[in-house]
């Protein structure tokens, strides 16, 4: 996957982590780190949507491997 910088963030799939999946939850009060939104966003993406294909499966954990969870977490934080 491509790790080039994109709209400011690490990658594409950090800028689309962040912009598609955690842009709308309220971090006001949040203390976490990049692990614990990595958690977040494997219980949003793997708990609440069915995934018929062993593919898309290992395709969104490939994706999701790549995001810069640390950078996500600092600006959240910010």
């Amino acid at each position: 996957m491509d790790n080039t910088r994109h709209n400011g963030w690490y990658n594409k799939a950090t800028w689309r982590v962040f912009n598609d999946i955690l842009s709308d939850i309220d971090f006001s009060d949040w203390s976490g780190d990049g692990d614990d939104l990595k958690e977040i966003v494997e219980d949003i993406v793997f708990t609440n949507q069915v995934i018929e294909s062993k593919y898309a499966y290992n395709f969104a954990r490939a994706f999701i491997a790549t995001v810069d969870f640390d950078e996500i977490a600092d600006k959240v934080k910010s």
